[in-house]
């Protein structure tokens, strides 16, 4: 399944206080994106802590020096500053296989860390 777009009443926060600003993934990002041009950025992440990272690359690719198509995609439906989600890993792994122009595997029911 491609990614979805996330509807404006997703991205407001429901009820959940708001993120300190300067977290170390927004700092990691901007510096590691600093580092030389890019034109395609993709994060994907399924944490609280992964909204600094879509911040962080928004914000990248809105400055003139760095222009880049920039995507970023939350795991699972929920509130988030990423434009888009997909449902879950399963998903994750369909895409870049579709990306990589490799086949899709199987689904997997469970993930283990």
């Amino acid at each position: 399944m491609p990614p979805i777009p996330q509807q404006q009443q997703r991205q407001q926060s429901a009820g959940h206080p708001p993120l300190p600003s300067g977290q170390a993934m927004a700092g990691a990002g901007s510096k590691g994106l600093a580092a030389g041009p890019v034109d395609f950025v993709l994060a994907v992440g399924d944490d609280r802590s992964d909204e600094d990272m879509f911040t962080a690359i928004e914000q990248y690719a809105d400055t003139p020096r760095h222009p880049a198509e920039v995507f970023a995609c939350v795991v699972g439906q929920r509130p988030s500053k990423a434009k888009f989600y997909v449902n879950d890993v399963n998903d994750v792994i369909e895409m870049l296989a579709k990306m990589g122009g490799a086949p899709v595997p199987p689904r997997v029911d469970s993930f283990s860390a």
